[in-house]
């Protein structure tokens, strides 16, 4: 009987990658572009038809170039940060997909975090009013959207870019979303594990409006009508980045913690298990859940800041692919971490004109790994733990001296885990395939780990010292 093929198709912030996989190897990759769009009006977005024609074409040309392929089933993976409304019954967009990390809705947010409601909001969402979630988006597009698109709500699907996707994979039947996601979507209830119907009610959407929330990784759907694949592929899986890189994680106990870095965020996710806890202020609870094994996850962000031309000449994605040294004693960079509107409000210290624009770059990144550090302590505060496993990975090429000042700043060991290292691991995206043994080719044990130990270098006393005159300046310029 002949292995395994799964295809893969993963959505990464821009990066849309299509993989063939065996169980003993990587048959296949390509990575192509995805295109966003700046409308005046209604901010980021991306077309959804051209990004379905991406994702055809993509295939179409993996199918080209190894015309004895057959595909046995599907894994969509994405970061799920988009809405669209498409059409019922023919499954067209009627909107872009709105990208949701915009300030479009920012008037809407800030008026509703001054009311009584926001407190009634964390009690069934178990977050805070966020600017970037599903409930800020139909908040806005209730009161402004409506007006710029001419849909009945009542005949349409929300949902996301890989929703989409997947209801054009599957012939246009369901909207369905992944309880990662749905649980961090800020119109969940947490409690009962479903869309929140009086937070629905106060949005005035149609709860049919919504997606089917899926409770286990494996979906059970299958093709339809998608050219050029055939029908009757399973689509095996459909989930979320972070519920991927939960599913990857060596250890998921009680204090462990995910630091992950993408363009525009790093995100501090703290697995707490299945034990029911309060939820962090500033915060939002995740639920991951598998066929083996459920996790409460306690997720902080960090808006990374975009600083005035005349002060950052490079973006912060730049900044990490480089190789860079620790900033000299005489330059302090602090960012509001406590604000979403962090990327306005930054203060320099003790800057002369004679420092360079690297130490400035270099002050500049210290200030963000301090920021870090301070939500690592306040995690290790609020919920009492002792010990951590720190588990660091990205979407963007961070050079790994980068990683070993973050290990000096916060004074702790951690694992890299390298994202490239694992599309070339078969064994990862078969981990929850229900198939009998004898499809099951064996992958060599001598098969290096995408992980890389880091140990900080930096004296603690030193470094301890340093971090203490941040806050010192944190304090001063935020808090009071």
């Amino acid at each position: 009987m002949n292995p395994i093929k799964k295809l893969v198709i993963n959505k990464n912030d821009a990066i849309l990658t299509i993989s063939v996989i065996g169980k003993a190897k990587v048959i296949d990759t390509i990575k192509k572009d995805i295109q966003f769009n700046c409308k005046d009006v209604v901010g980021l977005v991306i077309d959804p038809h051209e990004f379905l024609y991406l994702v055809r074409s993509s295939i179409n040309a993996m199918l080209v170039k190894n015309p004895k392929l057959v595909i046995d089933e599907i894994e969509i993976i994405g970061d799920m940060n988009s809405l669209l409304f498409c059409d019922k019954v023919s499954g067209t967009a009627l909107t872009p997909a709105f990208i949701l990390k915009d300030e479009r809705s920012l008037k809407e947010i800030s008026n509703i975090k001054k009311t009584s409601y926001a407190k009634q909001y964390r009690d069934i969402t178990q977050q805070e009013v966020s600017l970037y979630s599903w409930f800020s988006f139909l908040t806005w597009f209730n009161s402004q959207g409506l007006n710029l698109y001419n849909i009945n709500l009542k005949k349409c699907f929300c949902m996301s870019l890989e929703s989409y996707l997947l209801l054009n994979l599957t012939g246009k039947r369901e909207n369905v979303i992944d309880l990662a996601t749905a649980s961090s979507s800020g119109i969940f209830d947490y409690f009962n594990w479903e869309f929140s119907s009086s937070i629905i009610k106060d949005l005035d959407i149609p709860m049919g409006c919504l997606p089917l929330i899926i409770k286990e990784s494996r979906t059970n759907y299958y093709t339809q009508g998608f050219v050029p694949l055939k029908d009757n592929i399973e689509i095996s899986s459909f989930k979320s980045q972070d519920f991927f890189r939960w599913e990857i994680m060596p250890k998921k106990g009680y204090g462990s913690i995910n630091i992950h870095i993408s363009e525009n965020d790093i995100s501090i996710q703290t697995y707490l298990g299945g034990e029911d806890t309060p939820v962090k202020p500033g915060c939002q609870k995740v639920i991951f859940s598998n066929t083996k094994i459920s996790s409460i996850c306690v997720k902080d962000v960090i808006q990374i800041s975009r600083l005035q031309s005349q002060v950052i000449n490079k973006e912060f994605k730049d900044v990490v692919a480089e190789k860079r040294q620790h900033a000299p004693e005489n330059i302090w960079m602090v960012m509001n971490g406590a604000s979403e509107q962090s990327k306005n409000q930054f203060a320099l210290i003790k800057l002369n004109q004679s420092d360079k624009q690297e130490h400035i770059l270099d002050a500049y990144l210290e200030g963000i790994f301090h920021m870090i550090k301070m939500k690592l302590n306040q995690f290790q505060e609020f919920y009492e733990i002792t010990q951590q496993d720190i588990f660091c990975t990205s979407t963007i090429s961070v050079n790994e001296n980068i990683w070993g000042i973050l290990s000096n700043c916060i004074q702790s060991s951690m694992v890299f885990i390298n994202y490239e290292m694992l599309c070339a691991m078969p064994e990862i995206y078969f981990v929850n395939a229900e198939k009998p043994e004898n499809t099951t080719v064996k992958v060599s044990r001598k098969k290096k780990l995408p992980l890389t130990f880091l140990m900080p270098e930096l004296d603690p006393i030193s470094s301890y010292a340093r971090y203490q005159k941040w806050m010192s300046f944190y304090r001063k310029i935020f808090e009071n």
